[in-house]
């Protein structure tokens, strides 16, 4: 931990990602949007409150994209941000009308664009939709976040706001280190004999697979990024479901690991080869330091 770290490289995620945005800039493409429901009364001052002391304690909040002297792509962490967290009253519409709204201004929030050069690389914004309902936007930019850190969030805004409707200290731990801290020390191994041994080992083995095939589908695949991609829900039964995880288990197996080799066999086949190359994603906090910390470690 380097205490009041103001810079840190760029790790090969971010860099990734910022290329892309570089290329295209201004599509909400990389865009993270969540949407949150309270049942209840809110005290918004409060409320408002707790998340400005998350973005205090968790420094990837504060962090945009940068260069430094050499030109070089890095990442600097703000001491402090300003941010608007406006609160949409919309308890004036009829209210068969307040959820369409809702989700209308809620999707304004989510496609957003953002200078990924400038703090902070989020969007938030509160709705009332009843004395006993609200609702709350936060759109991080996924440069600083990622899927866990979702789960941080909500364990986070819990605590405080909490904390603070009681009136007393919040006692979460302070942080043991910081995502500009694992950058820093993610550049260092990748300079080492170790990263560069793990390195030569995949290219090798990548640089067996057969030459990549077009899919043979109904529906030719488009040229370049569109940016337009959405999620295609399948809702699977719970008899047949039932019937997955009794099969998963008698292999010994996950659900996950039964649902992979399913999805495999089904691009084989599409693809017409033995040999088929799938990325999953891994959580990537493989020290126990890092898991209460926010950031882009999904690889």
């Amino acid at each position: 931990r380097q205490e009041g770290r103001r810079h840190a490289p760029i790790t090969p995620m971010q860099e990734r990602t910022r290329f892309m945005e570089q290329l295209h800039p201004g599509r909400p493409v990389y865009n993270a949007p969540s949407g949150h429901r309270f049942t209840g009364p809110l005290d918004v001052d409060k409320f408002r409150a707790a998340f400005s002391e998350i973005v205090r304690r968790q420094p990837t909040l504060r962090t945009y994209m940068d260069v430094d002297s050499d030109g070089i792509g890095i990442q600097t962490i703000a001491e402090s941000v300003d941010f608007d967290m406006p609160l949409h009253d919309l308890r004036g519409l009829p209210a068969q009308e307040r959820e369409a709204r809702l989700l209308e201004e809620m999707q304004r929030v989510a496609d957003s664009s953002m200078d990924i050069h400038q703090a902070p690389l989020f969007r938030v914004a509160l709705f009332k939709v009843s004395e006993q309902e609200h609702a709350f936007a936060f759109v991080p930019h996924h440069l600083i976040w990622d899927g866990w850190s979702f789960d941080l969030l909500q364990m986070e805004l819990a605590a405080i706001y909490g904390a603070l409707l009681r009136g007393e200290p919040h006692r979460l731990p302070q942080l043991p280190t910081t995502y500009g801290d694992y950058a820093q020390w993610h550049a260092n191994w990748l300079a080492q004999d170790e990263a560069q041994e793990q390195l030569r080992f995949w290219k090798g083995r990548f640089g067996k697979e057969p030459v990549p095939v077009g899919a043979q589908t109904d529906r030719p695949r488009g040229i370049g990024v569109s940016g337009d991609g959405r999620p295609q829900w399948i809702r699977i039964d719970r008899d047949t479901s039932e019937r997955l995880r009794t099969l998963a288990r008698n292999h010994d197996a996950t659900l996950n690991m039964l649902a992979m080799a399913v999805y495999s066999l089904m691009m084989a086949r599409a693809i017409d080869t033995d040999e088929v190359v799938i990325a999953v994603p891994v959580r990537g906090r493989e020290a126990p330091e890092l898991e209460n910390v926010m950031g882009f470690f999904t690889n």
